[in-house]
Protein backbone atom coordinates (compact mmCIF):
# COMPACT_ATOMS: atom_id res chain seq x y z
CA UNK A 1 0.00 0.00 0.00
CA UNK A 2 1.48 3.32 -1.17
CA UNK A 3 0.10 6.58 0.05
CA UNK A 4 0.88 10.12 -0.63
CA UNK A 5 0.45 13.59 1.19
CA UNK A 6 0.37 17.25 0.98
CA UNK A 7 -0.44 20.33 3.02
CA UNK A 8 -0.31 24.09 3.31
CA UNK A 9 -1.05 25.48 7.32
CA UNK A 10 -1.16 29.02 8.03
CA UNK A 11 -1.66 30.48 11.13
CA UNK A 12 -0.87 34.41 12.73
CA UNK A 13 -2.11 36.53 15.23
CA UNK A 14 -1.62 40.23 15.81
CA UNK A 15 -2.34 42.74 18.88
CA UNK A 16 -3.09 47.04 18.22
CA UNK A 17 -5.78 47.82 15.42
CA UNK A 18 -6.07 46.43 12.15
CA UNK A 19 -4.11 49.41 10.22
CA UNK A 20 -1.33 49.77 12.68
CA UNK A 21 -0.91 46.34 14.84
CA UNK A 22 1.30 46.76 17.49
CA UNK A 23 2.96 43.27 17.62
CA UNK A 24 1.95 40.39 14.74
CA UNK A 25 3.63 37.22 14.24
CA UNK A 26 2.74 34.42 11.12
CA UNK A 27 3.88 30.83 10.71
CA UNK A 28 3.36 29.52 7.24
CA UNK A 29 4.16 25.33 7.07
CA UNK A 30 4.04 23.34 3.94
CA UNK A 31 4.27 19.62 4.09
CA UNK A 32 4.56 16.85 1.82
CA UNK A 33 5.02 13.00 2.74
CA UNK A 34 5.29 9.27 1.59
CA UNK A 35 4.12 6.12 3.28
CA UNK A 36 4.79 2.47 2.23
CA UNK A 37 3.18 -0.27 4.34
CA UNK A 38 3.61 -4.13 3.56
CA UNK A 39 1.91 -6.79 5.37
CA UNK A 40 2.85 -9.82 6.44
CA UNK A 41 0.95 -12.70 8.22
CA UNK A 42 1.00 -10.89 12.36
CA UNK A 43 3.40 -8.16 11.19
CA UNK A 44 2.49 -5.15 9.93
CA UNK A 45 5.84 -2.81 8.17
CA UNK A 46 5.73 0.62 7.02
CA UNK A 47 8.07 3.47 6.07
CA UNK A 48 7.83 6.77 4.67
CA UNK A 49 10.01 9.97 3.85
CA UNK A 50 8.80 13.55 4.73
CA UNK A 51 10.04 17.20 4.00
CA UNK A 52 8.91 19.99 5.37
CA UNK A 53 9.41 24.28 5.40
CA UNK A 54 8.40 26.30 8.13
CA UNK A 55 8.69 30.20 7.64
CA UNK A 56 8.20 32.08 10.58
CA UNK A 57 7.83 35.89 10.83
CA UNK A 58 7.69 38.15 13.90
CA UNK A 59 7.30 41.69 14.35
CA UNK A 60 7.22 43.03 17.94
CA UNK A 61 6.92 46.73 18.86
CA UNK A 62 4.82 49.21 20.83
CA UNK A 63 5.35 49.39 24.70
CA UNK A 64 7.39 46.47 24.89
CA UNK A 65 11.61 46.48 25.50
CA UNK A 66 13.74 44.73 22.97
CA UNK A 67 11.76 45.78 20.11
CA UNK A 68 12.64 43.19 17.08
CA UNK A 69 11.63 42.05 13.69
CA UNK A 70 12.89 39.01 12.31
CA UNK A 71 12.18 36.06 9.31
CA UNK A 72 12.88 32.94 9.14
CA UNK A 73 12.92 29.53 6.85
CA UNK A 74 13.57 25.97 8.72
CA UNK A 75 13.91 23.15 6.09
CA UNK A 76 14.12 19.59 7.28
CA UNK A 77 13.54 16.54 5.71
CA UNK A 78 13.46 12.80 6.73
CA UNK A 79 12.12 9.64 7.13
CA UNK A 80 10.51 6.89 9.92
CA UNK A 81 10.22 3.04 10.24
CA UNK A 82 7.59 1.26 12.34
CA UNK A 83 6.41 -2.16 12.66
CA UNK A 84 3.31 -3.49 14.39
CA UNK A 85 4.22 -6.80 15.76
CA UNK A 86 1.12 -9.11 17.00
CA UNK A 87 2.19 -11.35 19.67
CA UNK A 88 0.95 -14.31 21.23
CA UNK A 89 -1.73 -13.69 24.17
CA UNK A 90 -3.67 -10.49 23.06
CA UNK A 91 -0.44 -8.54 22.95
CA UNK A 92 0.91 -5.88 20.34
CA UNK A 93 4.25 -4.08 19.96
CA UNK A 94 4.79 -1.36 18.02
CA UNK A 95 8.32 -0.19 17.58
CA UNK A 96 9.76 2.68 15.68
CA UNK A 97 12.57 5.54 14.85
CA UNK A 98 12.09 8.98 13.07
CA UNK A 99 14.96 10.79 11.35
CA UNK A 100 15.33 14.05 10.91
CA UNK A 101 17.52 16.16 9.05
CA UNK A 102 17.74 19.79 9.70
CA UNK A 103 19.23 22.14 6.69
CA UNK A 104 21.01 24.95 8.87
CA UNK A 105 22.44 24.90 12.32
CA UNK A 106 20.74 21.61 13.84
CA UNK A 107 21.82 18.41 14.19
CA UNK A 108 20.44 15.37 13.29
CA UNK A 109 17.99 14.01 15.41
CA UNK A 110 16.65 10.31 16.22
CA UNK A 111 13.42 9.57 17.95
CA UNK A 112 13.36 6.45 18.94
CA UNK A 113 9.42 5.17 20.09
CA UNK A 114 7.10 2.64 21.13
CA UNK A 115 3.76 1.32 21.83
CA UNK A 116 2.03 -1.65 23.68
CA UNK A 117 -1.53 -2.59 23.47
CA UNK A 118 -2.34 -5.67 25.44
CA UNK A 119 -6.35 -7.58 25.60
CA UNK A 120 -5.29 -10.17 27.87
CA UNK A 121 -8.91 -11.42 27.15
CA UNK A 122 -8.38 -11.48 23.85
CA UNK A 123 -10.09 -8.56 21.19
CA UNK A 124 -13.50 -8.87 22.84
CA UNK A 125 -12.60 -8.97 26.19
CA UNK A 126 -13.52 -6.26 28.45
CA UNK A 127 -10.21 -5.43 29.59
CA UNK A 128 -7.20 -3.30 27.06
CA UNK A 129 -3.73 -2.35 28.91
CA UNK A 130 -1.84 -0.14 26.57
CA UNK A 131 1.69 1.87 27.11
CA UNK A 132 3.64 4.09 25.01
CA UNK A 133 7.86 5.86 24.79
CA UNK A 134 8.94 7.92 22.91
CA UNK A 135 11.60 10.53 22.03
CA UNK A 136 10.00 14.12 20.43
CA UNK A 137 12.11 16.87 19.30
CA UNK A 138 10.71 20.59 17.51
CA UNK A 139 12.88 23.60 16.16
CA UNK A 140 9.83 26.00 16.50
CA UNK A 141 9.40 28.00 19.56
CA UNK A 142 6.51 29.91 20.62
CA UNK A 143 7.07 33.03 23.18
CA UNK A 144 4.29 34.95 24.79
CA UNK A 145 4.13 38.08 27.15
CA UNK A 146 4.37 36.13 30.32
CA UNK A 147 3.23 39.02 32.27
CA UNK A 148 0.46 39.18 31.31
CA UNK A 149 -2.83 37.44 32.63
CA UNK A 150 -4.51 35.70 29.68
CA UNK A 151 -2.41 37.09 27.07
CA UNK A 152 -3.62 35.33 23.78
CA UNK A 153 -0.78 36.23 21.74
CA UNK A 154 2.13 33.93 20.75
CA UNK A 155 5.18 34.95 18.67
CA UNK A 156 6.76 31.83 16.40
CA UNK A 157 10.72 32.07 16.04
CA UNK A 158 13.36 28.91 16.08
CA UNK A 159 14.74 27.64 18.91
CA UNK A 160 17.60 29.66 19.66
CA UNK A 161 21.06 28.72 19.18
CA UNK A 162 23.73 29.63 21.72
CA UNK A 163 25.24 32.15 20.14
CA UNK A 164 22.08 33.79 20.07
CA UNK A 165 22.00 33.76 23.86
CA UNK A 166 22.66 36.66 26.50
CA UNK A 167 26.26 35.44 27.76
CA UNK A 168 24.82 36.46 30.96
CA UNK A 169 22.16 34.32 30.94
CA UNK A 170 22.75 31.38 28.76
CA UNK A 171 23.61 28.68 30.83
CA UNK A 172 24.04 25.45 29.27
CA UNK A 173 22.71 26.04 25.71
CA UNK A 174 23.08 23.83 23.26
CA UNK A 175 22.69 23.73 19.76
CA UNK A 176 19.77 21.08 19.91
CA UNK A 177 16.11 21.38 19.04
CA UNK A 178 13.56 21.28 21.82
CA UNK A 179 13.38 17.62 23.28
CA UNK A 180 10.95 15.75 25.73
CA UNK A 181 10.65 12.20 26.61
CA UNK A 182 7.17 10.90 27.05
CA UNK A 183 5.81 7.97 28.54
CA UNK A 184 2.12 7.20 29.70
CA UNK A 185 0.38 4.08 30.50
CA UNK A 186 -3.17 3.81 30.23
CA UNK A 187 -6.04 0.84 30.56
CA UNK A 188 -9.71 0.86 29.26
CA UNK A 189 -12.22 -1.30 31.36
CA UNK A 190 -15.67 -2.36 30.48
CA UNK A 191 -18.15 -2.65 33.72
CA UNK A 192 -21.51 -3.62 32.37
CA UNK A 193 -22.62 -0.38 30.34
CA UNK A 194 -20.33 1.67 31.57
CA UNK A 195 -16.74 2.10 30.33
CA UNK A 196 -13.78 3.24 32.50
CA UNK A 197 -10.86 4.37 30.52
CA UNK A 198 -7.73 5.64 32.80
CA UNK A 199 -4.13 7.09 32.14
CA UNK A 200 -1.23 8.22 33.88
CA UNK A 201 1.48 10.41 31.73
CA UNK A 202 4.90 11.64 32.43
CA UNK A 203 7.10 14.40 30.28
CA UNK A 204 10.77 15.21 30.66
CA UNK A 205 11.66 18.42 29.13
CA UNK A 206 15.07 19.42 27.79
CA UNK A 207 16.06 22.73 25.29
CA UNK A 208 12.99 24.57 25.83
CA UNK A 209 13.43 28.37 25.25
CA UNK A 210 11.41 30.63 27.98
CA UNK A 211 11.66 34.50 27.79
CA UNK A 212 14.53 36.43 30.33
CA UNK A 213 12.24 37.11 33.54
CA UNK A 214 13.03 40.10 34.93
CA UNK A 215 11.19 42.71 37.21
CA UNK A 216 9.88 45.07 34.37
CA UNK A 217 7.03 44.68 32.33
CA UNK A 218 8.18 43.77 28.80
CA UNK A 219 7.64 41.38 25.51
CA UNK A 220 11.16 40.16 25.15
CA UNK A 221 12.69 38.27 22.45
CA UNK A 222 15.81 37.42 24.83
CA UNK A 223 15.73 33.72 25.76
CA UNK A 224 16.96 31.54 28.31
CA UNK A 225 17.19 27.92 28.43
CA UNK A 226 14.82 25.59 30.89
CA UNK A 227 13.86 22.35 31.52
CA UNK A 228 10.74 21.25 32.67
CA UNK A 229 8.59 18.21 33.86
CA UNK A 230 4.91 17.17 33.27
CA UNK A 231 2.77 14.94 35.16
CA UNK A 232 -1.28 13.76 35.02
CA UNK A 233 -3.95 11.58 35.20
CA UNK A 234 -6.81 11.59 32.59
CA UNK A 235 -10.23 9.36 33.80
CA UNK A 236 -13.41 8.97 31.93
CA UNK A 237 -16.32 7.01 32.72
CA UNK A 238 -18.78 6.85 29.63
CA UNK A 239 -22.06 5.12 30.24
CA UNK A 240 -25.19 4.16 27.36
CA UNK A 241 -28.50 2.35 27.54
CA UNK A 242 -30.77 2.65 24.48
CA UNK A 243 -30.96 6.20 23.24
CA UNK A 244 -28.78 8.25 26.29
CA UNK A 245 -25.50 8.22 26.12
CA UNK A 246 -23.34 10.37 28.91
CA UNK A 247 -19.70 10.58 30.14
CA UNK A 248 -17.52 12.44 32.73
CA UNK A 249 -14.07 12.52 32.34
CA UNK A 250 -11.70 14.15 35.25
CA UNK A 251 -7.87 15.34 34.52
CA UNK A 252 -5.33 16.38 36.71
CA UNK A 253 -1.89 17.66 35.98
CA UNK A 254 1.09 19.65 36.84
CA UNK A 255 3.98 21.17 34.62
CA UNK A 256 6.94 22.84 36.05
CA UNK A 257 9.97 24.86 34.63
CA UNK A 258 13.52 25.04 35.87
CA UNK A 259 15.18 27.90 34.57
CA UNK A 260 19.09 28.95 35.29
CA UNK A 261 19.26 33.35 36.14
CA UNK A 262 20.46 35.73 38.81
CA UNK A 263 18.33 37.27 41.55
CA UNK A 264 15.44 39.82 39.89
CA UNK A 265 17.56 42.05 42.72
CA UNK A 266 20.26 41.67 40.82
CA UNK A 267 22.22 40.87 44.20
CA UNK A 268 23.33 37.20 44.41
CA UNK A 269 24.87 34.35 42.44
CA UNK A 270 22.83 32.46 39.02
CA UNK A 271 20.95 29.60 40.42
CA UNK A 272 17.52 27.97 39.54
CA UNK A 273 14.47 29.39 39.61
CA UNK A 274 11.27 26.99 39.24
CA UNK A 275 7.77 27.99 38.61
CA UNK A 276 4.58 26.61 36.90
CA UNK A 277 4.25 28.26 33.76
CA UNK A 278 1.14 29.93 32.54
CA UNK A 279 -0.52 26.95 30.62
CA UNK A 280 -0.60 24.74 33.75
CA UNK A 281 -4.00 23.94 34.28
CA UNK A 282 -4.41 21.96 37.31
CA UNK A 283 -7.98 20.63 37.62
CA UNK A 284 -10.16 19.76 34.20
CA UNK A 285 -13.79 18.51 34.06
CA UNK A 286 -16.11 17.65 30.90
CA UNK A 287 -19.57 16.09 31.32
CA UNK A 288 -21.90 15.18 28.63
CA UNK A 289 -25.18 13.90 28.40
CA UNK A 290 -27.56 13.57 25.04
CA UNK A 291 -30.51 11.85 23.89
CA UNK A 292 -31.85 10.87 20.38
CA UNK A 293 -35.81 10.59 20.49
CA UNK A 294 -37.83 10.86 17.39
CA UNK A 295 -35.21 11.98 14.99
CA UNK A 296 -33.77 14.49 17.38
CA UNK A 297 -30.87 14.85 19.57
CA UNK A 298 -30.78 16.58 22.56
CA UNK A 299 -27.17 17.18 24.24
CA UNK A 300 -25.88 19.24 27.68
CA UNK A 301 -21.96 19.68 27.81
CA UNK A 302 -20.49 21.44 31.09
CA UNK A 303 -16.69 22.37 30.97
CA UNK A 304 -14.64 23.13 33.96
CA UNK A 305 -10.58 24.63 34.03
CA UNK A 306 -9.01 25.61 37.42
CA UNK A 307 -7.27 29.22 37.17
CA UNK A 308 -4.03 29.79 35.05
CA UNK A 309 -0.79 31.10 36.65
CA UNK A 310 -0.36 34.93 36.62
CA UNK A 311 1.88 37.30 38.04
CA UNK A 312 0.49 39.45 40.50
CA UNK A 313 2.81 42.96 40.41
CA UNK A 314 4.96 44.04 43.69
CA UNK A 315 4.25 48.00 42.63
CA UNK A 316 4.55 50.70 40.46
CA UNK A 317 7.18 53.41 39.67
CA UNK A 318 7.61 56.17 36.97
CA UNK A 319 11.26 55.18 34.32
CA UNK A 320 12.98 58.48 33.86
CA UNK A 321 15.72 57.73 31.03
CA UNK A 322 18.99 59.43 32.02
CA UNK A 323 20.85 59.07 28.60
CA UNK A 324 20.06 61.75 26.93
CA UNK A 325 20.07 64.16 30.84
CA UNK A 326 16.76 64.57 30.78
CA UNK A 327 14.52 68.02 31.39
CA UNK A 328 13.09 67.44 34.64
CA UNK A 329 10.46 70.43 34.25
CA UNK A 330 9.37 68.50 31.12
CA UNK A 331 9.64 64.93 31.50
CA UNK A 332 7.80 62.84 33.65
CA UNK A 333 9.05 60.22 32.87
CA UNK A 334 7.29 56.46 31.49
CA UNK A 335 4.90 54.36 34.01
CA UNK A 336 6.29 51.12 34.90
CA UNK A 337 4.86 47.83 36.68
CA UNK A 338 7.38 45.97 39.00
CA UNK A 339 7.09 41.95 39.36
CA UNK A 340 8.90 40.00 42.16
CA UNK A 341 8.45 35.91 41.52
CA UNK A 342 6.75 34.37 38.24
CA UNK A 343 3.47 33.09 38.44
CA UNK A 344 2.93 33.32 41.85
CA UNK A 345 -0.73 33.65 41.67
CA UNK A 346 -4.01 32.08 39.64
CA UNK A 347 -6.92 33.48 37.57
CA UNK A 348 -10.23 32.35 38.08
CA UNK A 349 -11.74 29.34 36.96
CA UNK A 350 -13.36 28.59 34.04
CA UNK A 351 -16.72 26.65 33.86
CA UNK A 352 -19.70 27.30 31.11
CA UNK A 353 -22.62 24.82 30.22
CA UNK A 354 -23.52 24.85 26.50
CA UNK A 355 -26.73 23.06 25.47
CA UNK A 356 -27.97 22.12 21.88
CA UNK A 357 -30.58 20.22 19.96
CA UNK A 358 -30.39 18.61 16.25
CA UNK A 359 -31.89 16.53 13.52
CA UNK A 360 -31.13 15.55 9.92
CA UNK A 361 -33.43 15.78 7.43
CA UNK A 362 -33.52 13.73 3.83
CA UNK A 363 -33.02 16.58 1.23
CA UNK A 364 -32.64 16.16 -2.28
CA UNK A 365 -29.31 14.13 -3.49
CA UNK A 366 -28.17 14.44 0.53
CA UNK A 367 -28.82 15.34 4.19
CA UNK A 368 -29.33 18.25 5.94
CA UNK A 369 -28.75 18.68 9.55
CA UNK A 370 -29.77 21.89 11.60
CA UNK A 371 -28.04 22.34 15.03
CA UNK A 372 -29.64 25.19 17.33
CA UNK A 373 -28.44 26.01 21.06
CA UNK A 374 -26.54 28.40 23.73
CA UNK A 375 -23.38 28.45 24.38
CA UNK A 376 -23.01 29.54 28.10
CA UNK A 377 -26.34 29.14 29.34
CA UNK A 378 -25.99 30.67 32.53
CA UNK A 379 -23.46 33.70 31.36
CA UNK A 380 -20.86 33.19 33.23
CA UNK A 381 -18.01 35.89 33.14
CA UNK A 382 -15.05 33.62 32.14
CA UNK A 383 -11.17 36.01 31.95
CA UNK A 384 -10.08 36.14 28.15
CA UNK A 385 -7.51 38.88 28.98
CA UNK A 386 -6.44 41.14 31.60
CA UNK A 387 -4.06 44.07 31.49
CA UNK A 388 -2.53 44.63 35.00
CA UNK A 389 -0.98 47.67 34.11
CA UNK A 390 -4.55 49.19 33.01
CA UNK A 391 -6.42 47.18 35.04
CA UNK A 392 -8.89 46.10 32.27
CA UNK A 393 -10.26 43.03 31.67
CA UNK A 394 -12.03 41.52 28.70
CA UNK A 395 -14.10 38.57 29.07
CA UNK A 396 -14.84 35.95 26.76
CA UNK A 397 -18.22 35.05 25.07
CA UNK A 398 -21.74 35.70 27.34
CA UNK A 399 -24.81 33.61 26.67
CA UNK A 400 -24.77 33.43 22.71
CA UNK A 401 -27.63 31.62 21.33
CA UNK A 402 -26.42 29.61 17.63
CA UNK A 403 -27.65 28.26 14.91
CA UNK A 404 -25.91 25.55 12.91
CA UNK A 405 -26.68 24.10 9.18
CA UNK A 406 -24.76 21.29 7.68
CA UNK A 407 -25.41 19.72 3.70
CA UNK A 408 -23.64 16.53 3.32
CA UNK A 409 -24.20 15.00 -0.65
CA UNK A 410 -24.77 11.42 -0.85
CA UNK A 411 -22.30 8.61 -1.82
Amino acid sequence: EFETRASVSYVSNSVGTSARPERESSALLFNAEAHLTHLRPRLRLSGGLFTRTDDLNYRLGGQFVGISADEKRLLASGGYVEAEWQASYGLTLQPGLNITTFYGDYPASLEPRIRMNWQPWGVDGPTQISGAAGVYRQTVNGISDERAAGSAFLAWRPNPLAEEQDPDNAINVSDEPAEALHAMVGIQQQIGPFKLVAEGYGKRLRNLAVPIWSALARFTTSLTPAEGTVYGIDARLEWQRGPFYAFVGYGLAETEYTIQQAPLSGDGPVGPQTYNPPHDRRHQVNALASLELGGFEASVRWQYGSGLPFTRPFGFDTYVPFFPLPDVTETFGIPRVLYREPFNGRLPAYHRLVVSVSRTFEFGPGDLSVQVGAINVYDRANLFYFDIFTVRRVDQLPLLPFLGVKYELGN
